[in-house]
């Protein structure tokens, strides 16, 4: 399932009536994955993801938006959940900015207020796991589903409270013409279901022990925003990642670009995905946005995930093409580099 936010933005030294919207495209998109035994991806009926502010800025400083910024969305009171899986619009948040010309480079996601340094969000569906079929449970994370019993909220905590994004070339305000900034999104196979205890930290729920002396934990990815100065839906594509030495239905990561008509990379980001067959990769954290990308004298792509903070990385790839490929490697923040190999979905 993939989703957009369409967000018109007044250009020019003006005051303007900033009409924001968000419209999300949704769209189930069949990809072959993989996991851990006991462990499977799915993609959630439905998900309501905690945001407070997303903000264009022309800089980062300290990890906060600095230099020209412009708020695109705020919230201020309630519980400031986004359902994700249904059309939103933001007509009751549409307010008077001074918009100024300038080189909007980075879009910032905020989903914690004050010193608070976590965020629940919530999402619900099936998944298959083993060869049976669980439904989302708000206390027990997952219980097999018998009858027609209705998937339920779970609250997934994460403990990371700001989300960053960058645009693959600066959006240049210089007139009063309008045009369109969208943060696209794909959410297919963002989360999983584990039959035991949850084995990362952010973003998970870990249900009670049921009577049958089982643990079920439900996960799920951030769904990251990605920039793209253009109101077209861009082409999908998707790279399962697994190592080298290992089966290519091992694949325990995933790297997803939006691409233009002309192959060009807008934008995008990396994901865990799993099924029974996933080996753990030797850099665990796949699940952050890529930076802005380079292309190298061979016509292969520099590539970096964003980290924590703004200022490090989980990932590197030095030169990742966009084909199958298995002679390169990747880095994680250390500098240490492993072997891999990268199967077109």
């Amino acid at each position: 399932m993939h989703a957009a936010f369409n967000i018109p933005i007044p250009m020019g030294w003006y005051r303007f009536k900033l009409k924001m919207w968000i419209s999300f495209l949704v769209l189930l998109i069949s990809v072959f994955t993989f996991a851990l035994p006991g462990e499977q991806s799915f993609t959630p009926d439905s998900i309501q993801f905690r945001v407070e502010s997303i903000i264009l800025s022309t800089t980062i400083s300290g990890g906060i938006p600095t230099g020209e910024t412009l708020t695109l969305y705020e919230c201020t009171s309630g519980d400031c959940l986004i359902p994700l899986s249904t059309n939103l619009s933001l007509e009751n948040y549409k307010a008077l900015k001074q918009i100024k010309a300038a080189s909007y480079r980075y879009v910032t996601v905020t989903s914690c207020s004050g010193n608070e340094t976590n965020f629940k969000s919530k999402l619900s569906g099936t998944v298959m796991i083993e060869g049976k079929k669980y439904y989302t449970h708000a206390t027990e994370g997952l219980l097999e589903q018998q009858a027609s019993e209705s998937a339920q909220d779970v609250e997934v905590l994460f403990t990371q409270c700001r989300f960053y994004n960058e645009l693959q070339t600066n959006f240049e305000t210089s007139d009063s013409i309008e045009l369109p900034l969208t943060l696209f999104l794909d959410l297919t196979n963002i989360a999983w279901g584990r039959n035991g205890v949850q084995t990362i930290e952010s973003g998970c729920f870990q249900g009670e022990k049921g009577s049958d002396d089982t643990v079920f934990s439900v996960c799920m990815g951030v769904p990251h925003m990605i920039p793209i100065a253009s109101a077209s839906s861009p082409i999908i594509q998707k790279y399962n990642i697994h190592k080298k030495t290992e089966a290519v239905n091992t694949s325990g990561g995933q790297l997803v670009f939006f691409l233009d008509d002309k192959n060009n990379i807008l934008g995008g980001f990396s994901r865990r995905i799993f099924s029974e067959t996933s080996l753990a990769l030797d850099i665990p954290q796949f699940d952050m946005a890529i930076k802005r990308v380079s292309m190298n004298a061979n016509g292969s792509y520099a590539i970096s995930t964003f980290g924590t903070t703004f200022d490090n990385t989980f990932l590197n790839f030095s030169e990742f093409t966009l084909n199958d490929h298995d002679n390169k490697t990747y880095s994680n923040s250390a500098g240490e580099s492993f072997n891999y190999a990268a199967v077109k979905q």
